[in-house]
């Protein structure tokens, strides 16, 4: 897959793990620019864009249904006393030490790619995503997605029937363990 396809479907999927009560339009350009894709070559052959895709229009509608609920529903699940964090560390780290040891090391690898992590701690998904997107790296890409598909793992079981945010994770994990299989030639569907 070409890489600023593969830059737009993470920056899509990181835009649609933010609070929608914050977004503003071009906040989703990506995911709107992932959707003018939709029915092209390209497009088709990527099973996570379509994904995305979808996600976006759910967030959307819901969002244009019942704004105050959609936030209230983000909130509840990913922010206040969360039930699903977005702090991927969260999920797999036993100890403080260890958290405190990946997210020392996402951090490095931010750098290396010239993302500067300003308000948010370095496992925030969001924030990951960010970097997947811009990084260009074979090496810090995969040492990025090794420290946080554990937990993305765990967050995907958390978000059950959460929509669209179980359709988003499902994607993310399935693009992450393709990216660890093989790089972006293995990511068609």
């Amino acid at each position: 897959m070409e890489g600023r396809l593969l830059g737009k479907v993470y920056l899509c999927a990181s835009r649609l793990l933010l609070n929608p009560g914050h977004l503003s339009d071009d906040d989703l350009r990506p995911c709107r620019e992932l959707e003018a894709l939709e029915g092209r070559a390209v497009a088709e052959e990527l099973k996570v864009a379509r994904e995305l895709v979808e996600a976006y229009r759910r967030l959307t509608e819901k969002v244009a249904r019942d704004p105050l609920g959609a936030e209230e529903e983000y909130i509840s699940a990913f922010e206040l006393a969360p039930r699903c964090p977005l702090y991927l560390t969260h999920y797999t780290s036993g100890d403080e030490r260890e958290r405190v040891a990946k997210m020392l090391s996402l951090s490095a690898a931010y750098r290396r790619a010239g993302l500067v992590a300003r308000g948010e701690l370095p496992d925030y998904l969001p924030l990951v995503l960010e970097f997947l997107a811009i990084a260009e790296e074979h090496d810090p890409r995969l040492e990025v997605i090794r420290t946080v598909l554990p937990g993305l793992k765990h967050l995907l079981d958390c978000v059950e029937g959460l929509e669209p945010y179980h359709r988003v994770v499902h994607a993310l994990v399935a693009l992450l363990e393709l990216e660890l299989g093989g790089g972006e030639r293995d990511l068609r569907a």
